[in-house]
């Protein structure tokens, strides 16, 4: 995915209004984490993509569906870091697109 890429192509709308507000209101250093990891740095197993293996790092499990949703389990398994994330999916116009991620290490 390039840095250019169209964000709504795999986000819904509510979820970009709610990154925007919150760029919009964190201040001259901007967000504390990134979103999508969860995560203030990355490991470097996901940094540097020539580490080998990097992709089996990444686990996925669903935890159910209801009402066009899914809830799925993403844990990573860094270097110096493990974390377990949970994303919300809703189904728009026949494509999935993530409405939230929570860190279930908290």
């Amino acid at each position: 995915m390039s840095p250019r890429t169209d964000l709504t192509r795999y986000i819904t709308s509510g979820l970009l209004r709610r990154l925007r507000y919150a760029q919009t209101h964190s201040g001259d250093t901007g967000l504390d984490i990134d979103y999508f990891m969860q995560a203030q740095d990355l490991d470097p197993a996901f940094r540097a993509k020539h580490i080998p293996g990097w992709p089996s790092r990444i686990k996925t499990s669903v935890f159910g569906f209801a009402d066009g949703a899914a809830t799925v389990a993403v844990t990573f398994k860094g270097v110096y870091f493990d974390d377990k994330l949970r994303v919300r999916i809703i189904r728009t116009n026949g494509e999935w697109r993530i409405d939230s991620i929570k860190s279930l290490q908290q």
